[in-house]
């Protein structure tokens, strides 16, 4: 008892004429908890939380309190406390067979960690002396504890603490308390008037000269305007300017502030060169300052266009893979909502080949080559990328799949829609296919027949050995019987020689 008194001489005797808590009073909810206590006095601590013996909230004892503050200073606050609550637990060991009242009445200092007019929340530290009045019995205990002081206005604010409660008896029963309250101040601050400003001297505001800035963006090699380039206008005081250039390769910026400027722009990672606008520039008789930028990026630049096999619409949201072949690298790309469009740069003297990967789509490969380009005279490769739906139950044509004549043997290196179904089935990892092969009309049905389910499988075989389960794939042959066009023309039986796929689902 003496080191708390003493404890509480030294809080007292830090007053201060900063900032101060007013006199407050304050309404509370508390939690006591005996039974978690006994059982750290009974075991040990390590033993009470490793084997989740802590009481929880429902099974303490729920009660009420009222508590008057005073501020010593920006830091420390006095508190005195009353508490009322139910217990079958009780501060005296004993035989608890009732519920008994437990009313404690306490005083403590509060070390807030952080000043309170600096800070609107600040965790705390308390300490002090308690009485206590339970089952017909009374003493004293030590609360000491933490917390968190929030202020919400300059009249209200709330707190919320724990204290480990230690009895100056031996043989009355420790405790913890949990609190959460609400407090206001029992008078309203008195602020002092602020001093009258002086009279502001009104100082003319300096004329602004603005104008319109029109920035060109071209491509150094072949004079091209350049759409889609980022360009910047920066201020020597930080003042910033910026856009994109549209399909003209411009960029038109109003009322631009006089000052000096540097402009620059970047497309692709490559960055323009840049331009000086100066302060004179601004009082030239011109409306418009213009500015040209050159770009100079030695690739050439793919411009493609994802569209509907069988509407020729645009297909947007589609994740393009260029493969440059020439140096094993690939680059991906989305097109766009819309419009379908995609952009990519590609480096000269290689070939290429372009895919497209959306769900439930299948894509054409094709490909494209710098080889033989000159970049001085060509900045755009122009490509078109058919994609098309690949729904359960749709059909799709396989135009460029090649056999011997006559025979089941594939021909690997002409039959580009190999690759076309090998991605499709890489791209779609759960999806099943029917292989179906069909011939013309030539000859007797059995030998169709049999010829169009050996190509069937030849085809399977080939997916077999770049790595898909036989799982995946069913061959089937159905000879002359479906046939998409006439069998009286070379170019009817064309048409009817030919291997299709049906997506079956997963």
């Amino acid at each position: 008892m003496k080191k708390l008194f003493v404890f509480i001489s030294l809080l007292c005797s830090s007053w201060s004429l900063a900032q101060t808590k007013g006199p407050s009073v304050a309404l509370h909810y508390g939690f006591t908890d005996f039974k978690t206590a006994m059982n750290i006095k009974a075991n040990s601590l390590g033993d009470v939380l490793k084997n989740g013996m802590w009481s929880n909230f429902p099974a303490m004892d729920a009660g009420y309190g009222i508590s008057y503050w005073q501020g010593l200073n920006r830091r420390v606050d006095l508190s005195a406390n009353m508490n009322f609550t139910k217990s079958i637990y009780t501060f005296p060991a004993g035989i608890y067979l009732t519920t008994e009242k437990l009313f404690t009445a306490e005083a403590t200092g509060l070390f807030k960690v952080l000043p309170e007019d600096k800070f609107n929340v600040t965790p705390y530290i308390s300490a002090g002396a308690g009485f206590y009045s339970n089952a017909g019995q009374t003493g004293f205990y030590v609360p000491a504890g933490l917390g968190v002081h929030a202020n919400l206005w300059d009249e209200a604010f709330v707190f919320t603490g724990a204290d480990y409660r230690i009895t100056l008896k031996s043989t009355d029963n420790k405790s913890f308390f949990y609190k959460v309250g609400v407090g206001t101040h029992l008078f309203r601050r008195k602020e002092k008037a602020p001093a009258p400003l002086p009279e502001p001297v009104m100082v003319p505001a300096p004329v602004m000269v603005s104008k319109n800035v029109a920035v060109w963006v071209k491509d150094e090699a072949t004079g091209l305007p350049l759409p889609g380039v980022e360009v910047k206008l920066t201020g020597t005081d930080g003042k910033m300017y910026s856009g994109v250039s549209d399909e003209d390769g411009k960029l038109n910026i109003t009322s631009v502030v006089q000052n000096d400027y540097e402009v620059s722009g970047i497309l692709n990672g490559i960055v323009t060169n840049s331009k000086k606008l100066e302060l004179e520039m601004f009082n030239e008789s011109d409306a418009t300052i213009n500015l040209i930028l050159l770009h100079n990026d030695p690739r050439f630049t793919l411009s493609g266009k994802a569209v509907n096999k069988a509407s020729n619409a645009p297909v947007g949201s589609t994740l393009i893979s260029v493969d440059n072949t020439s140096n094993a690298t690939v680059q991906t790309t989305m097109s766009n909502d819309g419009d379908g469009l995609f952009k990519v740069q590609l480096e000269a003297a290689s070939d290429f080949s372009i895919s497209g990967k959306k769900a439930g789509y299948f894509s054409n490969i094709e490909k494209v080559t710098t080889k033989g380009l000159n970049r001085s005279t060509t900045l755009y490769v122009k490509l078109e990328l058919a994609v098309q739906e690949a729904k359960q139950g749709q059909q799709i044509v396989l135009k460029n799949i090649y056999f011997e004549t006559n025979k089941a043997e594939l021909n690997t290196t002409a039959s580009t829609d190999l690759q076309v179904l090998v991605k499709y089935l890489k791209d779609n990892p759960s999806t099943k296919l029917e292989i179906q092969g069909h011939t013309d009309s030539k000859g007797s049905k059995a030998l169709n027949d049999r010829l169009s389910k050996n190509r069937a499988l030849s085809v399977l075989n080939y997916l077999i050995t770049q790595g898909f389960s036989k799982d995946r794939l069913i061959a089937n042959g159905y000879g002359s019987t479906k046939s998409v066009d006439s069998n009286a023309t070379p170019e009817g039986r064309a048409n009817n020689r030919r291997v299709e796929i049906k997506i079956l689902g997963e």
